[in-house]
């Protein structure tokens, strides 16, 4: 079995070892819970390294900055060709922007909001996947958990910032298009922060790739094609 079967099996009916046999069947040896422990570890700081769009051999080669840079740069890439397209999304949308100048400063807030909650979900759904709480079976419930989670904190968020947008600028419209864009943004962001983990899992590709650096990437995307959709809709209740 892989080690981190075995760790779930001994985490879930609480046992200090397990036997070992061979393909007859015979015994070969035991795995003591102090071996669990390590294998506990070793896993948790592999899924922690990926989130964070690293390598666990980062502790083997931490001398060695090349080495480092290597292991960092394929996320780094990720990002930056990520935010090159946010850049074109914001080109295409350069007419609402000329128009309602205003909209700029609601940009940082959109994308930020959106990529945590994204990495809130995405993070839960990996320990989930790795520690059992979580299978295909209850995929359904947890997404619908995430969705609504995502809905209730993008209202919080979305009035908030909708009276600070018309407080700000004097203008209804604007906290109106910035309210809404953060309940959808948000609320997108929680599913595809479920979603991610969900299909890297199901394709044998390690569920922890999906967190991080990726879902807040795909966010961003999705935060500025929501918030300037919503702007073009009503933008000429915004031009006053």
């Amino acid at each position: 079995m892989d080690q981190e079967e075995v760790a779930r099996v001994v985490e879930k009916y609480d046992i200090l070892a397990v036997p070992v046999v061979d393909e007859e069947n015979k015994l070969v040896g035991i795995i003591t819970v102090d071996d669990i422990i390590d294998v506990i570890r070793e896993e948790a700081t592999e899924d922690i390294m990926k989130m964070a769009g690293t390598h666990e051999d980062e502790f083997v080669y931490r001398d060695n900055v090349f080495k480092v840079s290597r292991f960092r740069l394929p996320w780094i890439l990720t990002n930056l060709f990520g935010g090159l397209i946010t850049g074109y999304l914001l080109w295409i949308f350069k007419v609402t922007i000329r128009d309602v100048f205003a909209l700029i400063t609601f940009i940082p807030v959109i994308t930020a909001m959106g990529g945590n909650v994204g990495v809130q979900s995405s993070s839960i759904m990996v320990r989930g996947f790795a520690t059992g709480r979580v299978d295909f079976n209850s995929l359904r419930r947890f997404l619908f958990r995430e969705v609504r989670v995502g809905a209730i904190m993008g209202t919080a968020c979305g009035i908030a910032v909708g009276l600070v947008g018309y407080f700000w600028h004097g203008n209804p419209a604007i906290g109106l298009v910035v309210g809404i864009a953060m309940v959808v943004a948000m609320t997108i962001a929680s599913t595809m922060g479920t979603l991610a983990p969900a299909f890297f899992k199901k394709i044998k590709v390690d569920p922890a790739i999906a967190s991080g650096p990726f879902v807040t990437t795909a966010n961003d995307i999705t935060g500025i094609l929501v918030y300037f959709g919503v702007a073009t809709l009503f933008l000429k209740y915004l031009i006053h």
